[in-house]
């Protein structure tokens, strides 16, 4: 079972209107965007910050950027660290 499948779909944060979950779909085919997708992930994510990501989030997350392709851009639903992207969140692939 996939981490989405167990999680359901994502679903963005009520506190910000700010949200990836929450703008894309309304601007989605308007503008001129990259092919952009999401995997859920649960609530304690903040606490993987020390490297520990789960073995199943990390599969769900590269099975995601192989169906996209290289290179790809990763960011949360709230944050993407844009400003410094080729040190935190651009990866090149293989």
């Amino acid at each position: 079972m996939s981490v989405e499948e167990e999680q359901g779909p994502p679903k963005p944060c009520k506190m910000f209107d700010n949200s990836l979950l929450y703008w894309y779909p309304k601007i989605k085919g308007l503008v001129r965007m990259p092919e952009t997708s999401t995997v859920a992930l649960p609530d304690d994510w903040l606490s993987w910050l020390d490297g520990s990501i789960p073995k199943a989030i990390m599969d769900a997350l590269m099975t995601k950027a192989s169906e996209l392709g290289y290179p790809v851009f990763m960011r949360t639903d709230q944050i993407a660290a844009k400003h410094s992207w080729n040190r935190t969140c651009f990866i090149q692939g293989t």
